[in-house]
């Protein structure tokens, strides 16, 4: 077995045994809450919210110690619950939808749209309306079981995905049995529901109904698809046909090329590159460089101080050292109180062919601090964006 192969079973059994050590943590936490809640509360009360649970531990069991251990559950379970909520949230935004984000960004917002709505209703309705959200939320999360169980089991059933980790024929026929049940249990729930609702108002026969056969037949074609032929399955065409993007490639040709600088260190990394690039091309070079001192932002154009004629200087000795070289080249000085907007402007004017820009390097706290003209820049045009750092120009 080649080493990537054994790297590849490797991490397969380091996430088979991190998926079985957090789900059994996981169902030890939420068994031992319900053998709890079975063993003390059926004998003794009629417990119908969390809160009485919690209040009715102690004097029952005859320790205030079961209460802080009955919190830790609740609190080790929600935990679990938002770890996997969050992994899977990340599979599906990054793998299947292809949608990016920053983490925090990401967190931010799945968050969000759990909290705040749960937020709302105890604030409008408080404990009663948060308690029937907690039903309702138990009730969505039984009904799309189905759609997550079947789809589980056909790809760990699949020899062509799992290898040796595929499920055996026994654990094959036992993982249909439950989700036969739960399929089972749930159309009982839907069919109850449904008539409970539609008995108080008859229109929504017509509304719950359509939607439950939608679904019906979405779940039928999950469980179905795999042993469908080739033409009505997804992805089918682009399995059989993968497309190479190595073949035919596109040449890119460069005639124009620009450059933004800043009157740092960081023009000659910039330079070198688009110099280098120009040569090979055959194109032209632009230079642009932004005054935004305060100077520039109240006169413009017509602003001269010092330090605006010695930038004129110093860029005119870079267009003639080009120049010289036989590239050929020229500046653009402009004043503005937004350099990324310039630099946009600019760009959409000029229509050049590639930019070259320079990274500071910083990130974090400096990015608040000093900005981030690179990503403003690349977001705002569809130009293809060369950034180069410090390095070995040899």
């Amino acid at each position: 077995i080649g080493t990537t192969e054994v790297e590849k079973q490797i991490a397969c059994r380091f996430n088979f045994l991190d998926s079985f050590v957090a789900l059994n943590g996981a169902l030890i936490v939420n068994a031992s809450i319900l053998i709890l809640s079975a063993a003390v509360f059926y004998q003794h009360a009629v417990v119908t919210e969390i809160q009485q649970a919690h209040a009715l531990l102690a004097p029952l069991l005859g320790t205030t110690l079961a209460s802080v251990l009955f919190a830790v559950a609740l609190l080790a379970s929600g935990q679990s619950s938002t770890l996997t909520g969050t992994l899977a949230g990340q599979i599906v935004m990054e793998g299947f939808l292809e949608l990016r984000m920053k983490p925090w960004l990401r967190r931010v917002v799945t968050r969000a749209i759990a909290v705040v709505p749960a937020a709302i209703t105890i604030w409008i309705a408080g404990d009663k309306g948060s308690y029937q959200l907690l039903i309702l939320s138990q009730v969505v999360l039984s009904l799309q079981l189905p759609f997550a169980v079947i789809p589980l089991i056909q790809f760990t059933g699949d020899k062509k995905r799992m290898g040796s980790f595929a499920n055996r024929p026994w654990v094959k026929i036992l993982a249909w049995s439950a989700a036969v049940l739960i399929l089972a249990l749930n159309l009982r729930l839907a069919w109850m529901a449904i008539g409970e609702w539609a008995g108080t108002h008859p229109w929504l026969w017509f509304v719950l109904v359509p939607c439950a056969a939608f679904l019906l037949t979405l779940l039928a074609w999950i469980a179905l698809e795999p042993y469908l032929p080739s033409r009505f399955r997804a992805g089918s065409s682009a399995a059989a046909a993968p497309l190479n993007i190595a073949i035919d490639l596109p040449v890119p040709h460069y005639r124009k090329i620009l450059v933004p600088l800043d009157h740092s260190e960081f023009d000659r990394v910039a330079i070198a590159h688009a110099a280098a690039t120009a040569k090979v091309h055959g194109a032209k070079i632009f230079l642009l460089h932004i005054e935004e001192g305060v100077t520039s932002q109240l006169f413009g154009s017509l602003a001269s101080t010092a330090e605006i004629e010695a930038g004129k200087h110093y860029f005119g000795s870079i267009v003639g050292s080009l120049v010289a070289m036989g590239i050929d080249a020229e500046i653009a000085i402009t004043h503005s109180t937004n350099p990324k907007a310039e630099i946009v402007r600019f760009a959409k004017e000029l229509k050049p062919d590639l930019i070259v820009m320079g990274a500071h390097g910083h990130t974090g706290f400096k990015d608040l601090i000093f900005g981030t003209t690179i990503n403003a820049v690349r977001h705002a045009l569809e130009v293809p964006i060369l950034v180069v750092r410090h390095g070995n120009l040899s």
